[in-house]
């Protein structure tokens, strides 16, 4: 190939390329809303449902509120977690990441792993009793140990037992 063929090669990618010519942008397919609004294949019964976890202590309790078949609301009902410093952002993000997903499964807060686990997995024993289609499994949690070395979010120094989350 000579040259001059090489530069007009060059000259017809740029003419056809979406990123120099807008005119050739094309424009992706719409998505289906409902398929892209919950990340697993449950069908939930519309209404109200309790579920209870362990946290950082134990008994972290849920309300969840399922409408239309979808995860509408979640509200904190009681918890024995202790330090609001540590759980406090998990409790103000989680419930509403689980909502905008429509997952159980979603990222644990740095510094409030114990709390982000037991919310989801508060939601999960609560969506139990309104799934019709489909199966809950539960998140596995950080084992209490006087160091978590896991590799997370957080600032790689690890929880310790004696910080009172």
């Amino acid at each position: 190939m000579g040259i001059r063929a090489f530069r007009w090669a060059i000259l017809l990618n740029l003419a056809f390329s979406p990123l120099i010519n807008p005119l050739m942008v094309e424009e992706a397919p719409q998505a289906n809303y409902a398929s892209t609004i919950s990340s697993s294949e449950n069908i939930y019964r519309d209404g109200n449902y309790t579920g209870i976890a362990d946290g950082y202590g134990p008994d972290l309790t849920v309300d969840v509120t399922v409408k239309d078949g979808l995860i509408s609301a979640i509200d904190i009902i009681s918890h024995n977690e202790r330090g609001s410093s540590f759980y406090m952002p998990a409790i103000e993000s989680v419930p509403g990441e689980i909502i905008e997903s429509q997952s159980i499964s979603v990222d644990a807060v740095s510094g409030s792993s114990y709390t982000s686990y037991g919310i989801m997995n508060a939601v999960a024993d609560a969506l139990s009793g309104a799934v019709e289609a489909g199966s809950i499994e539960e998140i596995e949690s950080p084992e209490h140990s006087e160091e978590a070395t896991g590799s997370g979010r957080g600032n790689g120094k690890g929880l310790h037992k004696g910080n009172n989350q």
